[in-house]
């Protein structure tokens, strides 16, 4: 009926109409999914839009997503537009679509504030099904692509936030923006997955888990038959009700985890379950968190402090870019064959290092309410990423020596997290009483040199990873090994087979060999770990999809390799690396390089690393400790700069294993002196 009033051009009884409508489909289906009550609220909201009331048909429009967005599940290319597929990838971008209209006209006729708070609500409706989205998707390249696209909406909702709060400052909107903003982050492949999977055997019902999964497996089956059927046929309406029931029963079950285990449903759903208020109550006393946003020729940067925060707009310089290839590039040139332009490359790289921290990061610092900290937890994006924070400098500096140059290292202990939820859920996860146990992994590479290895499932030869020939990492794992006991895959044991049999069981892992990124798609970094005997390779390849795979328990993964912070850069996700795929993997915490480094080097730092981390101290903190002897020595910035610690700054419980020397002392002791009394009496007896 409202149809064809609307037809009719009798706008005001199809208002009516619906109106009715919407009222009876309430009582009837109090579910939150409906996608009869979602197409009345759109079609209500366009008839709203052409009486005018643009405030209400906005509101219609929110009303709509609702009751969809909870029916969302993808299982393949999404049918946007064909009307022959009612399915709620339609229903979404209809609304979008209805939304843009009305905004337009909003734009027309009211005030800035009313047209940006509209906006915002529209934008953040958006980034919601960015993310219902990416949950249907596996971590391939059309996930990224998918990022990259969107960008737009986040880049419109940040910049409305920030317009917003020049009117009327509110860091807790800012904040919901944000975090809805940099979700993909989280949500796309398992970044917060992981985490929730290894949470589950301890906060959470794994009958309520295993239901959850049982029912998303049935829906996706589902909408893969109702793309199949005629949508006038009996088999369609018949499917159409099953999926509503699975849907019905998915808000059950996830109304029950939410109440059993509030972390774990957030982790799942991707709901924001806490406030700034509540992340600032958690943070330690000395962190600031600097959580970066790139727009377009923009930056957005929000700190957050215990009990402060504030946000900033900086203009983007158009060659960021290139200043910190730049700055890579004067800080590896003299090691990597070019050690006679040092004095050139050393006046390059303090110059860009103090421009870059008053590009970036001083506009923060420089707060009053931020003076004093002395931890700072970056949360970057985009190429922020690639910054390597520790060698900045925050004073102009005209002195010879490393030792004292102003790096910002020496005032702040620094760590990198991947987004504010994942930051909230690390802080209040549970810490490990347990000692930790290490497991060391080191390959041999006896054939290295000579060959390569073929990619998996073909004859295509993979070339040997870049960098200096290693010497002395064996030396480190041996070091290692000798001092905290636990695993040990040595030379030939480190194969593929053997460390996914082992990488699962202990709280730490130290990988020292070669790495290698990939810088055309990300997906493929891998680790080169030993070829099997009998193999001609020189080194068997670990795919970053395998470590995606993984179930680890670890509470830090140290890896001492080439680049392994590196890989592809995707807009809005940073660089698909094999750091990130570790804390996919289950990893709480990892060690990773932003260039190559040398092994004679890396030795010296992470004894040092293990030697501070035994202490007590924050991961972070031990970072900076180990970097700032290295620098006391007057080392250059190639030999401690490269490493970024990710994810948990919390500390570790680490001791070394008791040497057995003394206990052999003991013994050797006992059983002379035992022996010694035993002859005595022999020889007594005899003069007796």
């Amino acid at each position: 009926l409202g149809a064809i009033f609307s037809a009719e051009g009798k706008y005001t009884e199809a208002k009516l109409a619906l109106d009715t409508a919407i009222k009876a489909g309430l009582l009837a289906s109090p579910e939150p999914f409906s996608r009869e009550l979602s197409g009345w609220y759109l079609q209500r909201a366009g008839i709203k839009g052409r009486l005018g009331e643009l405030e209400s048909a906005l509101r219609d429009c929110q009303l709509s997503l609702q009751k969809i967005l909870p029916g969302y599940q993808s299982s393949g290319p999404l049918a946007l537009g064909d009307a022959r597929y009612y399915s709620p990838e339609n229903r979404l971008w209809e609304t979008f679509t209805l939304q843009g209209n009305l905004l337009y006209q909003w734009f027309e006729k009211a005030n800035r504030e009313d047209y940006l708070f509209a906006a915002l609500r529209a934008h953040e409706a958006a980034m919601e099904v960015e993310a219902l989205q990416l949950r249907a998707l596996a971590y391939d390249e059309s996930s990224l692509n998918l990022l990259a696209s969107n960008r737009q909406q986040k880049n419109e909702a940040v910049a409305i936030a920030w317009r917003l709060w020049q009117l009327q400052p509110s860091p807790e909107r800012y904040f919901k923006v944000l975090s809805i903003a940099e979700r993909s982050r989280s949500l796309m492949l398992q970044d917060r997955k992981r985490q929730l999977d290894l949470m589950a055997g301890r906060q959470a019902d794994p009958v309520l888990v295993s239901s959850l999964d049982e029912v998303d497996s049935l829906m996706a089956v589902a909408q893969v038959a109702l793309r199949d059927l005629d949508p006038a046929s009996i088999g369609y309406l018949q499917q159409e009700v099953m999926i509503d029931s699975l849907v019905s029963r998915k808000q059950q079950l996830k109304a029950s985890l939410s109440l059993a285990s509030p972390l774990y449903a957030s982790a799942r759903f991707g709901d924001l379950t806490f406030s700034l208020k509540d992340l600032q109550l958690g943070l330690p006393e000395g962190v600031l968190v600097a959580s970066y946003f790139l727009g377009e020729g923009e930056m957005f940067l929000f700190g957050i402090s215990h009990d402060h925060t504030d946000l900033l707009r900086i203009p983007l310089e158009k060659d960021l870019l290139a200043q910190i290839n730049e700055l890579y590039a004067s800080v590896t040139s003299p090691y990597m064959g070019q050690p006679s332009s040092l004095g050139k490359y050393d006046d390059i790289r303090r110059r860009l290092s103090l421009h870059l921290y008053e590009q970036v990061l001083q506009p923060l610092t420089s707060q009053p309410a931020f003076s004093g900290l002395s931890r700072l937890w970056i949360i970057p994006d985009g190429i922020i990423g690639r910054v390597p924070f520790a060698l900045l400098h925050t004073a102009p500096f005209s002195g010879k020596y490393y030792a004292e140059e102003p790096f910002l290292v020496k005032s702040m202990a620094l760590g990198m997290a991947n987004n504010l939820t994942l930051l909230f859920l690390q802080m209040n996860g549970t810490v490990s009483a347990e000692e930790a146990e290490l497991l060391c992994v080191a390959p041999s590479y006896q054939s290295m040199g000579g060959g390569g290895s073929r990619a998996v499932g073909t004859e295509l030869a993979l070339p040997v990873p870049q960098g200096v020939r290693l010497v002395f990492h064996l030396q480190e794992a041996n070091y290692l090994h000798r001092r905290y006991g636990g695993g040990f895959l040595f030379e030939s044991k480190a194969t593929v087979p053997q460390f996914l049999d082992e990488v699962e069981h202990y709280s730490l892992l130290h990988f020292s060999g070669h790495a290698q990124p990939d810088s055309a798609t990300g997906l493929w970094n891998f680790l080169a770990l030993e070829a099997e005997a009998g193999s001609y390779d020189a080194f068997a390849p670990f795919w970053q999809p395998q470590i995606l795979a993984l179930r680890m328990q670890a509470q830090m993964v140290f890896l001492s390799a080439c680049e392994t912070s590196r890989g592809k850069f995707y807009q809005g996700e940073g660089h698909s690396s094999l750091a990130r795929a570790f804390l996919y993997g289950g990893a709480s915490s990892v060690v990773a390089t932003l260039w190559q480094i040398d092994d004679s080097v890396s030795l010296r730092f992470a004894e040092r690393f293990y030697l501070n981390l035994e202490q007590g101290l924050s991961k972070d903190v031990t970072m900076q400790q180990t970097m700032l002897s290295m620098i006391a020595e007057n080392r250059p910035p190639y030999a401690w700069a490269p490493y970024l610690l990710w994810g948990d700054a919390r500390e570790i419980s680490l001791s070394p294993q008791q040497p057995l020397w003394p206990y052999v002392l003991v013994i050797a002791v006992l059983l002379a002196l035992l022996g010694g009394i035993y002859l005595r009496v022999r020889i007594r007896k005899r003069e007796l």
